[in-house]
């Protein structure tokens, strides 16, 4: 069956994506962009937008709730709502893919080492169906598609000026940011080029020397050991990449 009453929105952010995604789940960041609205950014997770508009005969009153059904923690958010005074519901797709770095490489971006800068980008993607089921589907259309559109360039003005005041003064704005990159990967590794506390070496640099004569043999063995995970690890970090294209909501 065919999707009828299809709202397409698209942005790109000159952000990270990790930063993007630190904006829609956590509280404070998002009431920046997205006054109004509550997210529990898990399954079964509650998704509400409340505001008003005028007075009077004019008044605008927007009262919708939802669950949300799809979440891959800095990737996709999805959820099904419907308004207070609507019969249906419609489904709502959020999904972030990383873009390509610009030409102005990341070495004078204020992240931290291993993080991507201010050079990095982020393509931001609103889809939003079930429009077809109610009377009024193409009024409705348009205005959803308004909505998203006006939220994603705040949310990309939000982010934007983040990474703008990070650049100027590194290390403040980034604690979103930063938690959210530890809990994607608690057991990162401390960087093998990090260089040791200049207060660690001895005074004496004739004992820090290393005499390669003392060094372990590796065995062929151990060698291919090695090999052989560095590979699965490779591996592992590809198979990681999702193809949101081929995201089916309830697969």
């Amino acid at each position: 069956m065919a999707t009828v009453g299809l709202v397409l929105a698209r942005k790109t952010a000159s952000a990270p994506r990790d930063l993007v995604w630190a904006h829609v789940v956590d509280a404070e960041l998002r009431q920046v962009w997205w006054p109004g609205s509550q997210v529990e950014a898990s399954l079964g997770g509650s998704v509400s937008e409340q505001w008003s508009d005028g007075a009077g005969d004019s008044e605008v009153v927007r009262d919708a709730s939802g669950v949300i059904d799809v979440c891959i923690s800095g990737h996709v958010l999805g959820f099904r709502w419907r308004d207070a005074a609507d019969e249906f519901e419609t489904e709502v797709l959020l999904t972030l893919r990383s873009g390509e770095s610009t030409a102005d490489g990341s070495a004078d971006s204020a992240y931290p080492s291993g993080a991507v800068g201010a050079s990095e980008s982020t393509d931001i993607t609103v889809s939003e169906t079930g429009f077809g089921r109610f009377a009024d589907a193409s009024e409705r259309i348009a205005d959803a598609q308004q909505g998203w559109i006006e939220l994603l360039t705040a949310l990309v003005t939000t982010v934007e000026a983040a990474v703008e005041t990070a650049d100027s003064a590194p290390g403040e704005n980034l604690a979103p940011y930063e938690e959210n990159r530890s809990e994607a990967s608690p057991d990162a590794p401390t960087s093998p080029d990090a260089e040791p506390d200049s207060t660690e070496v001895g005074e004496d640099d004739s004992e820090a020397e290393i005499d390669a004569e003392a060094e372990p043999n590796v065995e062929p063995e151990a060698e291919l050991k090695a090999e052989s995970e560095a590979e699965t690890e490779s591996e592992s970090e590809t198979e990681a990449e999702l193809s949101f294209d081929d995201l089916i909501r309830g697969a």
